[in-house]
């Protein structure tokens, strides 16, 4: 049962109350060296006795590729922030991204290991291996848009989960490698390297930034402070809500707003040192499922369920 929180935080004060800092905390911050391994790992606990356990230890080794893969990347695709200044420097339409894509998604589904028994797994993989480079690039572009809340231009264009870890792959990087970290938007619902939207916020502890709020981009995984408990979708002046399941998943909470009926999840370190935005989200999903019952429209993006939610749509 889905039960609205007033106190979710066990006598700690609620966020609607709480300063993030007495400190100014960063307002951007670049992807981390080892996150892609971090979050592997943090999916493989996860997966422990969870429902979903072969999914999440799927997407585990996935993720663990794909940090083999930015350790051994090479130069960064040249980003560049666009003449009029309209587009973040990583904005999907730079020219640079295509060709660099191309030959990391094929060392990607070569490196994928066989799951013994699962015919549906090979038969996916072997059909991504044989997909033209021309449809490959129309499924990244069709990804892309869904990243930045565009809606498919054609039915099939949604890509599937590796090509979607592929443009992580080359977005962190970029964004790890970025000359000028760009400043925090004034529109807080978008990514500020990318454009993307976010696939959820996390409270921070620690370093200066305890009690902040960031919002981490479901492609390039930058984060970028928001002021908490007040919607990024929206930017009502009205408090939101938050919205958790009783025993399951305590340290994450959807943020609900009643004004644009949107929520986003809300990840705390100080419940769980260990989460992480897109890992903890895959683990949440009966409250999305609950979210959703309430009349609650989520708009958290993660890239390894657009596939999903593409079809559905």
């Amino acid at each position: 049962m889905i039960a609205l929180t007033t106190d979710p935080f066990g006598g700690a004060p609620n966020p609607a109350s709480v300063l993030s800092s007495s400190l100014s905390p960063p307002g951007v911050l670049r992807p981390r060296a080892g996150l892609l391994a971090a979050r592997a790992a943090r999916l493989r606990h996860l997966a422990t006795g969870h429902e979903l356990a072969p999914w999440l230890d799927l997407l585990s080794g996935l993720c663990g590729l794909q940090q083999t893969l930015l350790d051994h990347a090479g130069p960064a695709w040249a980003p560049g922030q666009a003449p009029d200044g309209a587009e973040p420097p990583l904005h999907a339409g730079h020219p640079g991204w295509p060709e660099r894509l191309l030959p990391l998604h094929r060392a990607l589904l070569a490196a994928m290991p066989d799951r013994q028994g699962d015919a549906a797994f090979s038969a996916q993989r072997q059909a991504a291996r044989d997909l033209p480079d021309a449809a490959l690039i129309e499924q990244a572009r069709g990804l892309l848009d869904l990243a930045r809340g565009r809606p498919l231009q054609r039915p099939g264009q949604a890509g599937d989960v590796w090509l979607a870890a592929s443009l992580q792959v080359l977005w962190i990087q970029a964004a790890r490698h970025l000359a000028t970290v760009p400043q925090r938007p004034a529109d807080a619902s978008t990514c500020p390297c990318c454009g993307s939207l976010p696939v959820a916020g996390i409270v921070l502890t620690g370093d200066g930034k305890a009690g902040s709020r960031y919002l981490e981009c479901s492609l390039c995984a930058t984060r970028w402070n928001a002021v908490r408990a007040r919607c990024t979708l929206c930017d009502s002046p009205h408090e939101v809500e938050y919205l958790g399941l009783e025993g399951h998943h305590p340290a994450v909470l959807a943020e609900a707003c009643g004004d644009c009926g949107g929520y986003l999840k809300t990840l705390f370190q100080d419940k769980d040192p260990d989460v992480d935005p897109v890992a903890d989200d895959l683990a949440s999903l009966r409250l999305d499922v609950a979210t959703g019952e309430a009349g609650h429209g989520r708009a958290g993006v993660n890239l390894f369920l657009l596939e999903a939610e593409a079809l559905g749509s």
